[in-house]
């Protein structure tokens, strides 16, 4: 948006204002845009994992509360880069538990039973998820603490996001068992299929 206004010598000076993409409405369109965010990854967890995937989406509601939280708490206010920087640690959340489920649903393939198999799959992807975790949180740090104004704000909101998925990820396991221990066919639960080994006929 331009703007003429003149100077205190009477000059015609041009000033360049910005205006939000949608108007007044920017901010609902951006909590219905993150709203439409949290729903797909709910739905695409449910409908790859069954009932396990309500384990995901119940983790994924608690990061929403957690990040909206923090943010009332902290007084920041979400504008474009933090909302992207929101999605980004939810995607992360989602990729490392759906990387844990996969491990564990290729250890039942291989015939273990569901408690070795969450194990064996947690422990074989130990390394790569807290790398990944460990990397987030050193690049938010510097965000948060080099970085000023809009930049800096989403340094704090990816530092507070990873963590929040860190500790979550192992929530996750947690809830596995909780909430599959009175199932008493587990791999069903789950939506793995188990290989029957020759001595167990």
């Amino acid at each position: 948006m331009l703007a003429n206004e003149y100077n205190d010598n009477g000059a015609d000076t041009e000033i360049v204002t910005l205006t939000p993409a949608f108007g007044e409405y920017a901010f609902v369109w951006l909590f219905v845009l993150l709203l439409l965010v949290v729903i797909g990854a709910i739905v695409a967890s449910v409908l790859k994992y069954k009932k396990l995937g309500l384990v995901n989406a119940l983790i994924i509601v608690v990061y929403a509360l957690v990040l909206i939280i923090t943010l009332l708490l902290t007084g920041i206010q979400l504008t474009i880069g933090g909302a992207f920087t929101a999605v980004l640690g939810l995607a992360l959340l989602t990729f490392t538990n759906f990387a844990i489920f996969e491990a564990v649903r290729k250890e039942t393939l291989l015939g273990r039973t569901l408690q070795a198999s969450v194990k064996t799959g947690y422990k074989k992807s130990l390394f790569t998820v807290l790398d990944l975790h460990v990397v987030l949180v050193v690049v938010s740090i510097l965000l948060a603490t080099v970085c000023a104004g809009e930049l800096a704000s989403c340094g704090f909101i990816l530092f507070i996001a990873t963590v929040a998925s860190y500790v979550l990820h192992w929530f996750t396991r947690f809830m596995w068992f909780v909430i599959s221990s009175p199932v008493m066919d587990k791999f069903k639960f789950c939506g793995f299929k188990r290989e029957v080994l020759d001595d167990e006929d």
